[in-house]
Order: structure tokens, then sequence, then C-alpha cells
């Protein structure tokens, strides 16, 4: 053991030396990290991705509960976790209801895991269902007004009720997590609010990937159709399991309610009033017909959302081919513009496997919480 000496601290004696080194040789207490339970809330890819990496880390993270649609499970440890995700995967009509050798609770009874766990965070991984909006306020008041923290990859809950969960949010003291939410913009979002007031001029956005990928494709062989292009999205997975929610502008839609919400909040809207339409519209059509028309290839479709203080629009638009707008694949880009920065252009290039990387940002925004609330 080598010890620095400072003139100011030299010792007296050989007795003070001793008691300098026995002090520090003497064992450190070992420091006391909290563990911190975690409920998951839709046990599909996602939820299943996010439990083993919180199983990972059983010192710092405990799934205290996991609910499909059938039941809540109770796992003892996170070697059951491991193995619950593993027999669920196996088969898709697996039911956590059939799982044995695990504690559930009552059959039909899918909140009571938020409610009575000894967890402190809720995440909700479920599919988003934007016909069961109130349901999906239900969970996110249930974890907040149960003392838990709040984070999500279902948009449904925050498009129509951003400002009725984050008030909530305040008055209790707890944080939200909603980086899944929206990818391509959750950097975007960071900055923004890092502007001083009133500096932010808007934002245009192509914050839906999966339309992206079927306009470009449409780019790269002239030939194909509209349909087509559709259709080969669908067998790849890049569209939801229910193809309309990106095709007719409804995952865009959400994703600028709540983009708007974080980057404006003193304009509070829902995804009712964001302006909608798709790709597929007629308007789409002959914007599609008009670009394969430029012999110069100057302009691309694409699905844009505009943000300002006034309003929120999505809808298909031509871009010039120069544009930061004009990315294809699989991608997502913001462009910011500000009173003092200019413009400020954030790209995200996602790989194709889109649950890994929606359960890392999951994984991320609960790291975050934990880290501010120790």
């Amino acid at each position: 053991m080598t010890l620095s000496m400072a003139s100011s601290s030299r010792p007296s004696s050989w007795g003070q030396w001793g008691n300098k080194i026995a002090a520090a040789s003497r064992p450190r207490q070992p420091t006391i990290s909290r563990t911190f339970g975690v409920d998951i809330v839709g046990f599909g890819p996602i939820g299943r991705e996010l439990s083993i990496k919180l199983s990972a880390t059983p010192s710092r993270f405990v799934v205290s509960s996991i609910t499909d649609s059938s039941v809540v499970l109770y796992p003892k440890d996170a070697a059951q976790v491991i193995e619950v995700a593993k027999w669920k995967a196996e088969n898709k009509d697996n039911k956590l209801a059939d799982f044995k050798g695990a504690r559930v609770g009552a059959r039909g009874d899918l909140i009571q895991g938020i409610e009575f766990s000894k967890s402190s965070i809720v995440v909700d991984s479920t599919n988003s269902d934007y016909t069961k909006h109130e349901e999906a306020k239900k969970r996110a008041v249930t974890a907040l007004n149960s003392g838990k923290h709040y984070v999500c990859a279902n948009k449904v809950a925050l498009a129509f009720h951003y400002g009725e969960i984050f008030d909530l949010a305040k008055k209790r003291g707890l944080k939200i997590g909603y980086g899944a939410t929206n990818l391509s913009a959750r950097h975007a979002i960071t900055i923004a609010q890092s502007m001083e007031k009133d500096e932010l001029i808007d934002a245009l956005a192509l914050l839906n990937s999966a339309t992206t990928i079927v306009l470009s494709s449409m780019e790269s062989d002239p030939q194909i159709t509209i349909e087509q292009a559709i259709e080969m999205a669908r067998k790849d997975g890049v569209l939801e399991s229910d193809p309309l929610i990106d095709l007719d502008g409804w995952d865009a839609a959400a994703k600028a309610a709540i983009f708007s919400n974080a980057i404006f909040p003193e304009r509070r809207i829902t995804v009712s009033d964001v302006l909608r339409s798709g790709i597929r519209d007629d308007k789409a059509k002959q914007l599609i017909e008009t670009a394969r028309n430029d012999h110069e290839k100057k302009y691309r479709v694409r699905e844009v959302a505009e943000i300002t203080r006034e309003k929120a629009i999505v809808e298909p638009r031509l871009v010039e081919a120069s544009s930061p707008l004009a990315i294809g694949g699989h991608s997502g880009v913001v462009t910011l513009h500000s009173k003092v920065s200019g413009e400020i252009v954030i790209n995200s290039i996602f790989s194709s496997n889109g649950i890994g990387l929606t359960s890392s940002v999951l994984f991320s925004d609960i790291n975050k919480i934990v880290s501010s609330t120790g």
C-alpha cells in the first residue's frame, strides 16, 4: 500500500502513522444499492425482450409482475422471468394463465399487478390500439396513483391524454419515460426542450418509417405500384399488425401529438387535433405520379409531419431530393427551426429489428428514472 504524504498532514509520531495505516486498511462498508421492481404490462415481443434485459441485472432490477391479455403473473425470480419469456415466444397462442409453476392473479383483472405489486415502475408495452384510449389512460393513471413511475411504448394514452397524465405525474412527484413512443423524435425533443422559451419556430419530421420504406421502395423501382410496395413491406414485417395504422397516418399523427405537446407545452392537443391524411389517399397517388414523371428526379414523396405553435399536420408532400426529408429506408428525421441556431437536423437510421430498439429505449428510460430518483 502506498500512502501519498502532503506536508500539512505529515504525522508527528509513528503512532499516528499506525493509526492512518490501520484506518486505510480497515474493510470498507459495502455500498447498498437499491433494487427497483418493474411491472411489465404487455408481454409480446417487446415486453419479453425488455424482461430479459431487466433480468440480466438482478442486483438492480426485479420484474415484479407480467401481464398479458389473460392474467397477471408474479415471477419468483429472474430465472423464472426468462423461462416464461421463452415459453411465451415458442407459441404466440401461449397465455400466461396457462403457465405452470408461477403465482398468478385472478383472471380478467389485468390492473392488479400495477396496483398491488411491490414495484417502483410500470412499463406499458401493449400494442397501440387507438379505439381503446380510455383503457390505456387507466393503466397510466393507475400506475401514477399507485405511486409508480410510468414508462411506455404504447402511444395511445399520451396521444389522447398527454396533459392530464403529465399533470398527474407532476402532482405526485413521479417521472414519465416516453422515448419509445417516438423513436424518430426523442433526441429532437431533448434539444427542443433545452431551448429558451419562444426560441423554437417549428418542426418538420418523418415520424413513421414504414411509410418511408413503402414510398422509397417505389422510387427504387418505378414499376412497383403502391399496392405492391405495401405488400412487400407487410411481408418484411415493417407494418403494424393493422397496416392502416401506418398507411392512413394514425401512427404518425399520434407521434405528432406527443411531439407537439413535448415541444410546445402551452398548446395542449390530442391526436384528434392533428390534421391527418395517409399515403393511400388520392392526394398521395397524385404526388407519387408527379414525382415519377419528374425526369430530373428533383422530388420525393414523403409522409411529413409539420408542427408549429398553431397546428399539427401529417400528410404526404413533395420534398426536394436535396432536403433532409428525402431520406429513405429504415429512417427517421426531424428538422427543428430555431430563431437562434437556424435549422437543426436530427437523423435516425434504424436497424430492421424494431423490437430490439424499442426494448432498448424502454430500458434506457427506466435507467434514467432510476438514476434521477436514486
